[in-house]
């Protein structure tokens, strides 16, 4: 079955970027060719999360059916920050092609990118950072990826094969930022590298060689 994804932070229940993860999943499903309507969705996430106070992670997931229709699952667990120490990357062992099928979708079938991050882990870092094809920096296996130089943020284009995440979003509106390609020595002669996504919102990173 095909669908898609979302994982959102909840702050003493209130969902962080609800927005952006709402037009994220519209976006998807109509990549994907499903026909979907998000009423309703507010009223079924805020019937989980009522009952719960601290920091929780919500997990939205919309699966095709047989019968072409879009099955709506929610989940909401206890969310601990990580350590707040600077993530150690391992340069994954294989190269994205930014003109596969799906790529800059969060959808479900994700087997590249849960192939790069259990490299990591089992090597001992925190994630993996991706390059693609063409050897441009894409993202790493669960966040998109900034660097800082001279002051000056950038990040990679879509056209290279990273998802919209929904920090990138954030912050591109928020903040000056040049979207370029990035190669591996930008990521190492970068003033600071940082990576983002939903959940862990901004974090320090490094590139371990």
């Amino acid at each position: 079955m095909t669908g898609c994804f979302t994982t959102a932070l909840v702050v003493d229940g209130q969902v962080q970027h609800w927005t952006q993860h709402v037009r994220r999943l519209q976006l998807t499903v109509r990549h994907l060719g499903l026909h979907w309507q998000a009423e309703g969705l507010t009223e079924q996430v805020a019937a989980i999360i009522a009952p719960t106070t601290g920091l929780q992670r919500l997990r939205i997931t919309l699966m095709s059916s047989p019968g072409g229709q879009v099955d709506t699952h929610t989940a909401i667990m206890p969310y601990i920050p990580p350590a707040d120490t600077p993530l150690r990357l391992l340069l994954a062992s294989q190269r994205l092609d930014p003109g596969a099928a799906h790529v800059g979708y969060k959808v479900t079938t994700r087997a590249f990118y849960d192939q790069a991050y259990a490299e990591a882990q089992a090597a001992g870092y925190d994630d993996a950072l991706i390059l693609n094809t063409r050897g441009h920096v894409v993202e790493t296996a669960i966040a998109n990826i900034f660097i800082e130089k001279h002051g000056q943020l950038c990040t990679p284009p879509l056209a290279d094969g990273c998802l919209n995440g929904i920090m990138r979003d954030v912050i591109l509106q928020e903040r000056p930022v040049i979207t370029r390609s990035l190669t591996l020595d930008a990521i190492n002669n970068a003033d600071a590298v940082y990576v983002t996504n939903g959940l862990q919102g901004v974090r320090v990173a490094c590139l371990v060689t």
